[in-house]
């Protein structure tokens, strides 16, 4: 058993496995992280008018969570350029947990605005929005899932170009000791 041996064929495992992942291009990357941070910025700015849904955000700290989403972006935007695919998945799911919260407290805004105008206002202050709330509350888990499997795979990706520069420098002592023999 050669641990220099085993530790290059690992690197290579570790290369040739990110090599293959990071066929999508810069701008695809960054176009994803945009389509993230959109989204994120249209459920922090809307304007929530029934009281148990702002309740519900306010409960379930969904800003809190959308900040420290757009925070870990930030901290990514150095390395998007030289993630793979995993990051870009991460990122879309994330986006489409987003869209998934904004289109429901839209359908709740029209809910609201739509009772207003009925007759149902002069019996019922506000629209029952019950299964709204637990739809919410069952996409707050979904986007905490999501959060986890995003950092854990910036972590692996991290790791990956640690180890992908670490072999790069084997590999530039070795190539400068067989030149200097």
């Amino acid at each position: 058993f050669d641990l220099a041996n085993s530790f290059s064929m690992e690197s290579l495992a570790f290369a040739t496995a990110s090599s293959l992942i990071t066929g999508i291009n810069h701008s695809m990357m960054y176009q994803v992280a945009g389509k993230l941070l959109l989204a994120m910025e249209g459920i922090i700015t809307m304007e929530i008018s029934h009281p148990d849904m702002k309740a519900i955000l306010i409960e379930l700290d969904i800003e809190a969570s959308l900040s420290t989403i757009k925070a870990l972006l930030e901290d990514l935007k150095p390395i998007l350029p030289k993630c793979g695919s995993t990051i870009k998945v991460c990122f879309e799911n994330l986006n489409n947990t987003m869209i998934s919260i904004q289109t429901l407290l839209d359908n709740v805004e029209t809910k609201c605005n739509d009772h207003k105008k009925s007759w149902w206002s002069y019996a019922y202050t506000n629209p029952d929005v019950t299964k709204e709330v637990k739809q919410i509350q069952n996409l707050k888990k979904i986007m905490d899932h999501r959060i986890d499997l995003l950092t854990k795979s910036a972590t692996i990706e991290l790791q990956l170009m640690n180890v992908n520069q670490n072999q790069n420098i084997v590999d530039k002592v070795e190539e400068e000791q067989k030149q200097d023999k």
